[in-house]
């Protein structure tokens, strides 16, 4: 993976092998410290110098439930331990609270002015009750905390939306990180961009196979670019961007020809 220029962790192993592990993980998480260290921060930041905004990566996770779900257990195992096991489930999210304040409250007073915190929802796995539980209590919090300090919470939202607009505008994120509408998502971006109504600043809104002949002819992606851009409104709290990233096979032509209608459409006062 390394040698193919993928640098987001994958889980070889989980910890979780059994219901006999409840005690040994929850022993790990109560008797875990955090202790600031932001130089690798700060050498990023240094890095990008006046060229951009260095976002802060805090966790993939949004909540202790969510860790569980994304790197602790399997995904199917998760959900089967919340029906045949589900008071040690939720004493284990009780013993990792401790810790996971901890996390926060070190990222919190980070230099950064932006920090990344939760990513990859999807509408039928992070399901609207699941999310309204167990995720959107826990970037609220944080996003108090972090306002509360001057700072701004971004959120990685590349999955399908349906059903988590009105959870997004609840859990009280600034940005919405990396937005993906149709054709690869069912939600359009107007959609999105009605039900965040200027309260979310969207950062991203191309969809990758946008870029790519063998998804999508030349005449289906000028249509798709009338489409978008009558979409975006008033064009105000929009990063625009390609989601979730730049595919390697992306025509560099539709790319530039992206640009030529960002400027056609004019600055956002």
């Amino acid at each position: 993976m390394r040698a193919a220029g993928i640098t987001i962790t994958h889980v070889e192993e989980y910890a979780f092998k059994s219901a006999e592990d409840y005690g040994a993980l929850g022993y790990l998480f109560e008797n875990a410290r955090v202790f600031p260290h932001y130089g690798g921060y700060q050498a990023f930041a240094d890095r990008v110098g006046e060229r951009g905004l260095a976002v802060g990566f805090v966790s993939a996770a949004a909540s202790p439930t969510h860790l569980l779900q994304r790197e602790i257990l399997p995904l199917e195992r998760f959900f089967l331990e919340t029906y045949d096991h589900p008071d040690e489930l939720r004493q284990l999210t009780q013993q990792m609270q401790p810790y996971w304040d901890q996390v926060l409250e070190v990222a919190a007073q980070a230099p950064a002015e932006v920090l990344f915190f939760g990513a990859n929802y999807d509408g039928s796995v992070q399901y609207p009750p699941f999310f309204a539980e167990h995720i959107q209590p826990g970037l609220a919090a944080f996003a108090d905390k972090l306002h509360a300090n001057g700072k701004y919470l971004l959120t990685h939202t590349d999955g399908e939306n349906t059903g988590l607009l009105q959870h997004y505008v609840e859990s009280r994120f600034d940005i919405a990180d990396s937005v993906c509408p149709a054709p690869m998502t069912k939600l359009t971006f107007g959609e999105v961009r009605e039900a965040f109504a200027g309260r979310i600043t969207i950062m991203g809104g191309i969809p990758a196979v946008v870029l790519l002949k063998g998804s999508m002819a030349d005449r289906d992606f000028e249509r798709f670019l009338d489409s978008f851009f009558e979409q975006l409104g008033a064009g105000d709290h929009l990063i625009l961007g390609i989601s979730d990233t730049t595919p390697p096979a992306a025509e560099f032509e539709r790319i530039l020809r992206i640009g030529q209608r960002v400027e056609e459409f004019g600055p956002v006062s």
